[in-house]
């Protein structure tokens, strides 16, 4: 599963074979507000970390690390975490012995909260597997798809009241019978609460959280075409006009920002990358890398590794990867848009930044958060600026 979730700084510190220790930093001539642009050495706290995010108030980032050995699933995993403050030291007080977040930290980290506060509503049942989840910004309401095994079968959701004691409000069968993984999120139209349920691949639904009564659903292409090219399910034993039809986009990465109930979709193969409204007519809002190559340059694949609103839903971070088994090159990307013009405002193709773990923007857009080779770089964020390394 592609890791679901994405860089302005020139005169940052270069790599270098002295090695400077987590906490040690620069002050960077282009930083605005003579703010400093600080680098943590990852090595020193277990390598390159499997994740990263910022904390609700954007004064801290939080890094963890998948535990050796990783079993288990990547997005309900709860491994070692540490935590660091703009000035790139460690906040010892956030975790305990364990590596685990402190009480007190849990709920400043929406991610790792479902990790950790909520791992028992992420466990799989006797009845299927937990395979998307979303909870509400407070986390008074949670809800949970659970799949049963079989490839196409149906599966059952739920919402659960979370507090102040658990309780399951309601169940309902949804249609969709072939996508496993997706997201939930929770959002408002016209004064009453709704919940989306977007699943990676071609649908999503739209439910009320009073009953879980199906009140909308769409899909992220246009109507899908027909075949037509003789060479397309050539084995299927169907003339062409009964072979199953393809959709024009397929989405292997999603991330929804429920302020302005927009659901974002990266393409699973190439850099395209479509914005919709999750409110009917479902309208495109933005796209970009229309109509580009997916497989140039030849002998790979270029895809949509991440996807995440970000800066208080201000940006959208896409980091994308390219590489294949008949080619040598190993190219990547970023680039942040703002989503008030859709304008790209920053973009590195630096490979040494990860476009799996893409940057991250804190929720007062004010600061940047990215990893480079095997540092942790926290630097003042401003629009328009490019990463020239």
């Amino acid at each position: 599963m592609k890791a679901c979730a994405t860089g302005i700084f020139s005169a940052m510190l270069a790599f270098s074979s002295t090695g400077l220790t987590g906490g040690q930093h620069e002050t960077s001539g282009e930083n605005p507000g003579g703010r400093t642009s600080m680098r943590a050495n990852m090595v020193e706290h277990g390598g390159n970390p499997a994740g990263m995010e910022f904390s609700s108030d954007g004064r801290c980032v939080l890094c963890w690390w998948l535990p050796q050995p990783p079993v288990g699933e990547y997005d309900k995993i709860l491994g070692k975490c540490v935590v660091f403050d703009l000035m790139g030291a460690v906040v010892p007080s956030a975790t305990g012995p364990s590596g685990h977040l402190a009480p007190q930290y849990v709920t400043r980290f929406p991610t790792t909260a479902s990790r950790q506060r909520f791992a028992w509503f992420l466990a799989d049942t006797n009845t299927g597997s937990v395979c998307l989840w979303g909870f509400s910004t407070d986390y008074s309401l949670g809800f949970r798809f659970l799949k049963p095994e079989g490839y196409s079968l149906p599966g059952d959701g739920e919402l659960w009241r979370l507090s102040p004691s658990p309780e399951r409000r309601w169940s309902m069968r949804l249609p969709e019978d072939i996508s496993r993984r997706g997201l939930a999120g929770f959002f408002e139209t016209a004064g009453s609460q709704r919940l989306l349920v977007a699943f990676m691949g071609m649908s999503a639904y739209v439910l009320s959280t009073d009953d879980g009564t199906l009140l909308d659903s769409f899909v992220y292409g246009s109507s899908p075409r027909q075949v037509k090219e003789p060479s397309r399910n050539q084995f299927s034993g169907l003339p062409p006009a009964q072979r199953a039809p393809i959709p024009d986009f397929l989405a292997g990465v999603l991330s929804f920002d429920s302020s302005r109930s927009l659901l974002a979709c990266g393409a699973d193969e190439g850099k395209r990358i479509r914005v919709l409204s999750v409110n009917p007519p479902h309208g495109v809002v933005f796209e970009a890398h229309v109509g580009e190559n997916p497989r140039r340059p030849r002998g790979g694949l270029w895809s949509v590794d991440s996807l995440d609103f970000s800066g208080g839903g201000r940006y959208l971070v896409a980091g994308y990867k390219f590489g294949g088994r008949a080619t040598k090159k190993s190219l990547s990307m970023v680039e942040i848009f703002d989503t008030s013009s859709w304008r790209t405002v920053w973009s590195t193709e630096d490979t040494a930044i990860s476009p799996v773990v893409a940057p991250k923007v804190s929720p007062d857009a004010r600061t940047l958060a990215l990893l480079r080779g095997h540092w942790l770089e926290i630097s003042p964020f401003a629009s328009g600026a490019s990463d020239r390394r």
